[in-house]
């Protein structure tokens, strides 16, 4: 939280705060594109795969973004933030069907001798 009110700060100072969000969101992703791609090569972790696309699809929208001359026109005419939070919305899906991947060897397990946290 230090560090993303560091970058709130400096993009206040600097008014070109859409540069500086990308940055702070490329380099919060990249641990765990790095992390959840090595789960997935060396540990064959189930879901890690679809996990770190989703980091790459989040890291994609943070480059898009941070473009503003990034258009599309499919039906209707995608800015850069548009388009931005439809990759976004492709990192949800990705990260969830990932989660969802990662959980399900465990749906229907019981869990015995688990004492509650209080």
């Amino acid at each position: 939280t230090i560090v993303g009110f560091g970058f709130y700060l400096a993009a206040m100072q600097f008014s070109v705060l859409s540069t500086l969000v990308s940055v702070y969101e490329i380099l919060g992703m990249l641990p765990i594109f790095i992390v959840y791609s090595w789960f997935a090569t060396r540990f064959r972790f189930h879901g890690a795969r679809w996990m770190s696309f989703s980091a790459v699809l989040f890291i994609l929208a943070a480059l898009v973004q941070a473009n503003p001359h990034v258009r599309l026109e499919l039906i209707w005419l995608f800015d850069s933030d548009g388009l931005a939070t439809v990759i976004r919305t492709l990192g949800l899906l990705s990260l969830a069907f990932g989660l969802r991947s990662a959980l399900l060897p465990y749906r229907g397990a019981k869990i015995e001798n688990v004492s509650p946290v209080l």
